[in-house]
């Protein structure tokens, strides 16, 4: 049976931590449950999460999406990976299994994408563009994947789940999408969220992220 090991970045994230948690551990094909705790975080992350059952890394110093990945990532030797964000509702059994299945091609990484937001939820996260279906699949934050994919990329924040697929493109893997509708993932576009997203994309042009 092929075994995962999930790597989880955390910030500020006590509401849904825990339950995230407690279903990859529930899962028989979830090793170990890591949850890498941004330096920057300042609820009850950490112990809602140990208490839930997983490794817990509180990485003082260590702060954005990208560094803790790849801090998880050359930390835990593992042959397959499940990365998944902290504020998902309804994860369960049944998604697991999709985006860890027993047997799979060498060269796949599976995205689990969560159901697509109305019209009306999207307009109130007062993100400035218009919603992206193809956008919102690609870059769902829910995937699993060989370990040796992510060898060689220096994460950067939100291009994270961006610079996995251009390296998935680039080295021929296998690239599924998967539909869930009983996954749910919050919007939540801040003033400061958007700037550092844009700072992001900013960058990602610079350093040819975008040309896939």
């Amino acid at each position: 049976m092929l075994m995962y090991d999930v790597i989880i970045p955390a910030l500020n994230e006590q509401e849904t931590i825990g339950q995230i948690v407690r279903e990859f551990r529930k899962h028989p094909r979830i090793r170990e449950v890591n949850v890498m705790v941004d330096g920057e975080t300042t609820d009850d992350t950490y112990s809602v999460a140990l208490n839930a059952g997983a490794v817990v890394y509180r990485l003082l110093g260590v702060t954005g999406k990208g560094q803790l990945i790849r801090w998880g990532l050359t930390t835990i030797v593992t042959e397959y990976v499940v990365l998944s964000d902290a504020d998902y509702t309804g994860l369960n059994h049944h998604t697991i299994t999709l985006l860890a299945p027993q047997y799979r091609p060498m060269r796949q990484m599976r995205i689990v994408v969560p159901r697509t937001p109305t019209k009306k939820e999207w307009r109130d996260s007062k993100f400035p563009i218009e919603f992206n279906h193809t956008a919102w699949a690609w870059n769902s934050g829910l995937r699993s994947f060989p370990t040796d994919l992510a060898y060689g990329i220096e994460f950067h924040g939100y291009l994270t789940e961006t610079q996995l697929n251009k390296a998935a493109k680039e080295r021929e893997y296998e690239v599924s999408l998967i539909p869930e509708a009983s996954l749910h993932a919050p919007l939540r576009f801040t003033q400061k969220r958007m700037e550092a997203m844009e700072a992001d994309r900013q960058w990602g042009l610079k350093n040819g992220v975008f040309d896939v």
